[in-house]
């Protein structure tokens, strides 16, 4: 008899070693899965980065970019404007550096340079970058690049002379009869840059794509919203908000990726975006997507646990029923 006592408390500490294993697994699985106006190259640092114009045909226009010498001895510095186009991604410029191509957008022979000037180390100086459009240039969106290089490093081939370099975006609007038309290529939840329909852990930003099919700059805007599967609103943010407002170039494609918080651990979610792009804001897009946010690996843990605590109390019972008939008929 004692015997048996002994052999069920045996039972009992494995059932609870057991679970306590799982708890531990449990708790370790859970735990794992738990624009400036300013820019700085090799030695200089611009400021603004970006200019942006709304100018009629012949008109003329000019302003002040102030470069600074951050290193720690002279340099001369050369001016040179280069056409540029989107990385259709980011938005980044991608400096055209072939002379022999020519962006369709292009203003660099519009653009007019200061004179080399040399700076000391720490010292600043503000120079002047004139724009000069002629009459008979159709509406639309036009852009370059004005870099400041030290001179030497200038060739125009090689990612040495580039990463030199420090830049100011120039972009100029003509308005008129312009074609706007703003395409969505997608809108979709990421957790740290990989995109899932069904998420383990809560994804931590929202990607919209969008494409611009026309001739002219645009800046998209609007409202984005995450309701639960109950309707609720969970988090909402101005979409392409901020001072300084993203473009989209004509004939290019940009990314807009932006944080996203309070996703719960689990359920379904909704994404609601109503985009506006155009001169008034006049056109409107409307996108919405679905995503799921299921913990699988804790699901299946806590399954197993609930397996093997069953398995072990079945057992448990049928020895125990074992036990009890073999000792009703010793006794009979």
């Amino acid at each position: 008899m004692l015997k048996n006592r002994s052999f069920d408390v045996n039972r009992i500490r494995l059932m609870f070693l057991a679970v306590l294993v799982g708890t531990l697994m449990l708790f370790a699985i859970n735990t794992h899965a738990q624009d400036d106006n300013t820019s700085s190259g090799n030695g200089l640092r611009i400021t603004p980065v970006r200019q942006e114009y709304s100018l009629a045909p012949g008109q003329a226009e000019s302003y002040e970019v102030e470069i600074t010498n951050i290193s720690q001895a002279p340099i001369e510095v050369t001016v040179i404007v280069n056409d540029f186009e989107s990385d259709d991604v980011t938005g980044q410029p991608r400096i055209i550096v072939d002379p022999d191509q020519k962006s369709p957008f292009s203003l660099k022979q519009y653009v007019s340079l200061p004179a080399d000037f040399r700076l000391e180390p720490g010292g600043s100086q503000k120079v002047t970058i004139a724009v000069n459009l002629p009459d008979s240039l159709n509406p639309g969106g036009y852009f370059g690049i004005v870099r400041f290089a030290p001179k030497g490093i200038t060739a125009e081939e090689g990612a040495v002379a580039l990463n030199a370099s420090v830049g100011s975006l120039l972009l100029v609007s003509i308005p008129g009869d312009v074609t706007e038309g703003l395409t969505l290529q997608f809108i979709e939840a990421r957790r740290d840059g990989s995109t899932r329909g069904i998420f383990e852990s809560a994804p931590n930003t929202l990607a919209i794509g969008l494409d611009n099919t026309g001739n002219s700059i645009l800046k998209p805007f609007g409202r984005v919203a995450i309701e639960n599967i109950f309707g609720n609103e969970v988090y909402s943010y101005e979409f392409n908000g901020g001072q300084l407002r993203g473009n989209v170039l004509p004939q290019s494609s940009r990314t807009f990726e932006d944080e996203i918080h309070n996703i719960g651990k689990i359920g379904r979610y909704t994404v609601e975006a109503n985009l506006s792009f155009g001169e008034g804001g006049g056109e409107i897009i409307a996108a919405t997507t679905t995503f799921w946010v299921i913990p699988w690996r804790l699901i299946l843990v806590a399954l197993a646990l609930i397996a093997l605590v069953i398995w072990f109390v079945t057992r448990g019972l049928k020895s125990y029923n074992r036990r009890v008939v073999a000792q009703a008929k010793r006794n009979s």
